[in-house]
């Protein structure tokens, strides 16, 4: 048998048929050999930002190429230079250079752009022109900056005109324009600034008109849009249309166009002017003219619908301190299936699973879980969405895990932008698999039950969500609330209640401070004590980073011989809080955290009862392109005794949000 030689000539020929379908890249004037190994500001005073990667000439890292020198690009790189200093203020600033250092053996260069900044010009004045009456409080707000301030950032400064304008387009007047101007005292190193307002009458809705619906009647969407002629009409309204189309789950792309006079802008694109004024749209005198705009704003619903099927395959791993799970999923989405946005989901998964650490009568092997779900977006009322659901769980928990059985009907309504209400009301039927009989008197302690739990079940949920990234937040905030009970008529009778915030507060452009905070309480109403089903488990990657995941609860010990086991068997109370300091860099790779996270559970009402638990910790952020990787090392100096014998030190990984 040759087979490995044999393997070797095809991977020859693979690798020259690849080679030889290679596009050379073509030479541009004024190319050189020469990487670009660095890039020094000689004579800053000021921080340079995200100045290097935004240069032609550039050192690369993993996630941007670096550049070779260039004679034609270095000129215009000197005016990129130049023109960052002017923005923070030093406009009689100059740049010499570049000034370089090569390495004739590896072939590279250093560059070095000699910078004399000058005096930095200072605020002389500060004005808004224009602006309506019930907004001129609000307009005037927006500026951070007032008269003797000195000149941090003009760019941010001047976009702040499209912030005034969002303002007013959101309140009423969607016809609104704002315009920046700058008057430079030279002798004085001032600069008198001058927002000019332009915000039209008050709008409402004029005509609508839909396009691209094919098989879902016009009717239907009209219903979900909930706009209607003569309305008062603002971006905030057509911006929550949108999203309520797209909610219906049977289009891939909604557009809401209107025919207002707003300058046309892609993105936020720096360098900004200021606004350019119209023709006979200031006066003689230097004043704004007022447009002369109709109130009725005309509409174009533009919409693509959805494929009829779509489906994802998904295989993935994961790890812990005393287990690991490797699993395969499936889903598939028929949307339409009975009639226009009503549709049909499937989602299951199918793992195997390995405990490192614990014992079990029913080793976890192979488990799974499954979903199908019925949706209505529209049901009854044009914001109220009807789901119909069926679920099979399987759970994890420390030396043991549960199955169970999950069916009922929920409803949805996006109260506003973000916000969201959620109801379900449902049957639950789940039991433990692996507990061992514990002694009757710690069961009681705890207020424990190790058997099936059988009930009906009304759940509430409240979600508002004003982050700037739902991955990598720097600014914004997150609330959630949600409560659950199962009044009486089945195996046990409970009341859960619980609540998360997350808050950024931002400290330039890449670095924040984040607070995150959750606690759960659960009440039994009963006379029997609570199964691990309703019970509460923290600790993990996304929880307390002072333990594993589940690991942070409450803990029965069984002795059947002289050998003592710990069991997490779930808490009644639970409240986990982190406070993070994250640098998350424009456009780098790689991104860094400090935290401290705090975390409590207990038996009673009182989660602190028991002790509270600290770790502070350093981690890494990761941007593999669009997979955010964190890798985080925690030491616990502070825990309960009941929590002692697990380790103080930890590393988790996990992708998703940052934070």
């Amino acid at each position: 048998m040759h087979v490995f030689p044999a393997l070797i000539k095809v991977f020859c020929v693979l690798t020259f048929l690849v080679s030889a379908c290679q596009t050379p890249r073509p030479a541009v004037p004024g190319h050189t050999p020469y990487g670009v190994s660095d890039v020094v500001f000689d004579g800053a005073t000021v921080a340079v930002g995200d100045l290097p990667v935004k240069l032609g000439m550039r050192a690369g890292n993993v996630l941007i190429p670096s550049q070779n020198y260039n004679v034609y690009r270095a000129e215009e790189d000197k005016r990129r230079v130049l023109a960052y200093w002017k923005t923070r203020g030093f406009l009689d600033a100059t740049v010499e250079g570049p000034l370089l250092k090569k390495d004739e053996e590896e072939q590279t260069v250093a560059i070095t752009w000699k910078v004399s900044e000058g005096k930095r010009y200072r605020v002389g004045s500060v004005k808004v022109n224009g602006a309506p009456t019930d907004l001129k409080e609000r307009v005037e707000a927006l500026i951070p900056f007032q008269a003797g301030d000195r000149i941090d950032d003009v760019q941010a400064w001047r976009l702040l005109r499209i912030t005034m304008s969002e303002l007013m387009r959101a309140n009423g007047y969607a016809h609104a324009e704002t315009f920046s101007r700058l008057f430079i005292h030279r002798k004085k190193h001032a600069i008198h600034w001058i927002y000019y307002v332009d915000p039209g009458p008050r709008t409402k809705v004029g005509k609508i008109t839909i396009h691209g619906a094919k098989k879902i009647p016009e009717a239907l969407i009209r219903r979900r849009l909930g706009l209607k002629t003569g309305e008062a009409y603002d971006h905030t309204v057509r911006s929550k249309a949108q999203l309520d189309l797209m909610d219906l789950g049977s289009f891939n792309v909604v557009r809401i166009k209107d025919d207002v006079d707003n300058e046309f802008l892609i993105g936020d694109l720096p360098p900004d002017r200021g606004g350019s004024f119209r023709p006979g749209h200031v006066d003689a005198d230097g004043q704004i003219v007022p447009r002369n705009l109709s109130p009725s704003v005309d509409l174009q619903v533009h919409v693509q619908e959805a494929p009829t099927h779509k489906g994802r395959l998904g295989v993935g791993a994961s790890a812990d301190i005393g287990r690991f799970d490797s699993h395969v999923s499936l889903a598939s989405e028929f949307r339409d299936l009975f009639g226009p946005t009503h549709h049909l989901l499937l989602d299951g998964r199918v793992a195997y699973g390995l405990l490192f650490d614990g014992e079990t009568d029913d080793p976890i092997g192979l488990y799974g879980n499954g979903t199908i779900r019925y949706d209505s977006p529209g049901f009854l009322h044009h914001h109220l969405d009807l789901r119909v659901y069926g679920t099979w769980s399987e759970r994890l928990f420390d030396g043991f895990h549960s199955r169970g059985l999950r069916t009922g009907l929920g409803f949805r309504s996006a109260i506003a932008k973000s916000t969201f209400l959620d109801v379900d009301i449902a049957y639950r039927l789940e039991w433990p698999v692996g507990l061992p009989d514990f002694d009757k008197t710690a069961s009681e302690a705890l207020q424990f039950d190790g058997s099936q739990l059988s009930v009906p079940e009304l759940k509430l949920a409240l979600v508002l969500d004003r982050r700037d990234n739902p991955i990598e937040a720097l600014d914004g905030y997150f609330l959630g609330f949600d409560a659950s009970i199962s009044p009486g008529g089945g195996s046990h009778s409970y009341l859960t209640l619980g609540a998360r915030m997350r808050y950024f507060l931002p400290l330039g452009n890449s670095m924040a401070l984040g607070v995150r905070t959750q606690g759960s309480w659960v009440f039994n109403l009963g006379t029997e004590g609570l199964p691990p089903a309703v019970r509460l488990f923290g600790g993990g990657s996304f929880g307390m980073r002072g333990y594993g995941r589940q690991a942070l609860t409450s803990v029965l010990e069984d002795c059947p011989t002289q050998d003592c086991r710990s069991w997490g068997v779930g808490a009644l109370s639970l409240v986990e809080a982190t406070f993070d300091f994250r640098w998350l860099p424009f456009r780098k790779q790689f991104g860094a955290n400090a935290f401290v996270d705090l975390g409590a559970a207990s038996a009673t009402a009182n989660p602190f009862e028991d002790g509270i638990s600290l770790a502070v910790g350093l981690g890494a952020r990761v941007r593999l392109w669009y997979i955010p990787l964190s890798l985080d090392v925690s030491y616990r100096p502070l825990g309960p005794d009941a929590l002692s014998h697990l380790d103080s030190w930890l590393f988790f990984a996990r992708i998703g949000e940052s934070f």
